[in-house]
């Protein structure tokens, strides 16, 4: 498990694998020599990593003090997602397959948000509410998850049984 110090990983930022061996010794010899080029990405909690974990640790390891970018604090879960995904995922050459892992995750990711959201406004106004059971057709998450990734809702859906 890596240290962030203060701070706290997004999980969907965590679904990237960390620079390893010559990449990560190459980052922190770039820092050393160039300084951080790019600032590391926080949420607009000031204490959540969004983009950068990487430049984080090299800015450790090359004792380089890191800057920072927070995004607006009206940043929804499903715009903090997605621009960790325009921020990695085109980055990298992700197969069908791990496309879909990540869809999935981020289809978890929005509806663990959503129920949030509906618990804190059923507190707030203290309303009964009647609970539909849960449709067999794609949610809304998994529909713009699988937009976003490029495969389709109901495999989004099956990546997740």
């Amino acid at each position: 498990m890596s240290d962030f110090g203060k701070f706290k990983v997004h999980p969907f930022a965590d679904e990237f694998p960390l620079l390893e061996g010559d990449e990560f010794k190459s980052l922190v010899e770039s820092i050393k020599m160039r300084g951080l080029n790019q600032p590391i990405i926080l949420a607009g909690d000031n204490e959540t990593i969004v983009d950068g974990r990487n430049r984080y640790l090299a800015c450790d390891e090359a004792r380089v003090d890191p800057r920072y970018e927070v995004l607006p604090r009206s940043f929804t879960e499903e715009q903090i997602i997605a621009y960790i995904w325009d921020a990695n995922g085109e980055r990298r050459q992700l197969l069908y397959g791990q496309r879909a892992f990540l869809a999935a995750r981020m289809d978890e990711l929005l509806s663990e948000d959503a129920k949030k959201r509906s618990l804190a406004n059923l507190k707030q106004n203290s309303e009964v509410v009647n609970l539909r059971p849960r449709s067999s057709s794609p949610s809304r998450s998994s529909e713009v998850a699988g937009k976003r990734f490029g495969v389709s809702a109901r495999t989004v859906q099956k990546q997740k049984q």
